[in-house]
């Protein structure tokens, strides 16, 4: 399991400062939000020779760009609009594949619904399929978030993935509370995390703890990640700290 934290800690850093403190604070790699006015200025919209001087950046200090998150959400009955996000959806894949990135975060929505209805269901799984397919070639994983919007948890995600025609697909799960049966219902399927405020400075106790001992059984190599929205960035001594426990207690688990 490894560690990293997504550009909303620091949305005004500079693109090349940004890995190079992810090395010094002890993270494993930076998960990217893209289309969402950070400094750092990568998009889909980037031209090719911004993407390799940013995969450089991060190759120099031994830093993974963990993930692209953006806010793509799929859950639409217009198909028009589908045609429209699976378009963005692509253009993300690529700028993933060319910053070596395996995960690209997708939201399901709630632009037509307020629950996964069947329609729902069998549309995100169309959507999914087609992404996973795609992004398959480029060793990229577009995943779900689960436990945001109307993607609640288990029996949401579970509703979407009967539908799911791909093998290269996943959850992402936005949380770290971990149940033994929510991991064996989708252990097969989570491929990423994102870690909030009330679990880094509210009762923290074991979360982690107990989350890398659940992911040790399926040998888990991927991340988990801290997603604090802050508008002035987060302060150098506080993403250090949060490094320092994660290591402690992901070895410990």
């Amino acid at each position: 399991m490894k560690i990293s934290f997504m550009t909303f800690s620091c949305p005004g850093r500079e693109l090349e400062e940004i890995p190079r403190f992810a090395r010094r604070a002890g993270y494993d790699g930076v998960e990217m939000r893209v289309d969402a006015g950070h400094k750092h200025g990568i998009s889909s919209q980037s031209s090719y020779r911004d993407r390799l001087n940013a995969k450089k950046l991060f190759q120099r200090e031994g830093i993974e760009i963990a993930a692209i998150a953006t806010s793509i959400r799929f859950a639409y009955t217009d198909p028009v609009k589908r045609l429209e996000v699976l378009k963005k959806a692509k253009e993300n894949i690529i700028l993933a594949s060319h910053l070596e990135a395996k995960i690209v975060r997708i939201f399901a929505g709630d632009q037509d619904s307020h629950e996964v209805t069947p329609e729902i269901a069998r549309i995100l799984g169309d959507c999914f399929s087609e992404a996973g397919d795609f992004a398959e070639k480029l060793d990229v994983i577009p995943v779900l978030e689960t436990g945001h919007d109307i993607m609640k948890g288990k029996e949401e995600a579970l509703a979407v993935i009967e539908h799911i025609r791909t093998s290269n697909f996943g959850i992402l799960w936005n949380n770290a509370d971990m149940t033994s049966d929510f991991f064996n219902a989708l252990k097969d399927d989570m491929k990423h995390f994102h870690i909030h405020h009330n679990d880094v400075y509210g009762e923290q106790s074991d979360k982690i703890r107990i989350l890398a001992s659940f992911m040790k059984q399926v040998d888990y190599n991927g991340y988990i990640s801290l997603e604090i929205i802050s508008e002035k960035g987060m302060e150098d001594h506080e993403l250090i700290k949060i490094a320092n426990t994660w290591n402690q207690q992901i070895s410990e688990g």
